[in-house]
């Protein structure tokens, strides 16, 4: 009886081994080479950068160009014609401005075409609808904006000199960046003294 309890207990080891094995290679994904290799928690960032290295963001869409800037600490921003790219800067909502700059320095896909630039017109990608420059430290980057994916939940984008197309979220992309164009960061005005003091004030209860 011992022996057979023994050789029962062998195959369920075996048996739970082979399914642990199967289940282990199709979570895993293996390299060309054989090797398994861990995925990583989060993809990479579409541009290498911290938003503290980024100078300015220029997002040209609508014939319109919004470019937000900062310097010593003050954000600024510029609306101008898309054939006249260059007017005056006026001070901007530094917390709108920022969410331009975070946006842009943590954008990740959620998948990523690899060599899909040969295929453009399929995403869209052969006529942007929009242009993002963005200046930092380390170098000028500029992103072109394709047709939004079938579920309308993500937008298409590249690299202009890149080759992998990157599907991102339309929450960023368009709420946080491209809605600014049309609805600039304009600070929001704090109240006169003379205005504060005509206010009455309540009636002790």
């Amino acid at each position: 009886m011992s022996n057979r309890g023994f050789y029962i207990a062998a195959a369920l080891f075996l048996v739970a081994a082979g399914i642990f094995y199967v289940w282990d290679r199709g979570k895993t994904p293996v390299s060309p080479t054989g090797v398994s290799t861990s995925p990583s928690p989060l993809p990479p960032a579409v541009l290498d950068l911290q938003a503290v290295d980024i100078t300015s963001v220029a997002i040209k869409t609508n014939d319109k160009v919004l470019t937000i800037a900062t310097a010593n600490g003050a954000f600024t921003y510029a609306l101008c014609p898309a054939a006249e790219p260059t007017c005056a800067a006026q001070p901007a909502d530094p917390n709108r401005a920022a969410v331009v700059f975070t946006s842009m320095a943590g954008l990740r896909p959620s998948t990523t075409a690899f060599g899909g630039a040969s295929r453009l017109g399929d995403f869209g990608l052969d006529k942007p609808i929009a242009e993002i420059t963005v200046t930092a430290k380390q170098g000028k980057f500029v992103l072109q904006v394709g047709a939004k994916t079938p579920d309308g939940a993500s937008d298409y984008l590249r690299k202009a000199d890149g080759q992998d197309i990157y599907v991102v979220p339309a929450t960023v992309i368009d709420a946080q960046v491209l809605a600014q164009v049309d609805k600039p960061p304009v600070p929001v005005p704090s109240p006169s003294p003379a205005a504060s003091a005509a206010v009455p004030a309540p009636a002790p209860s």
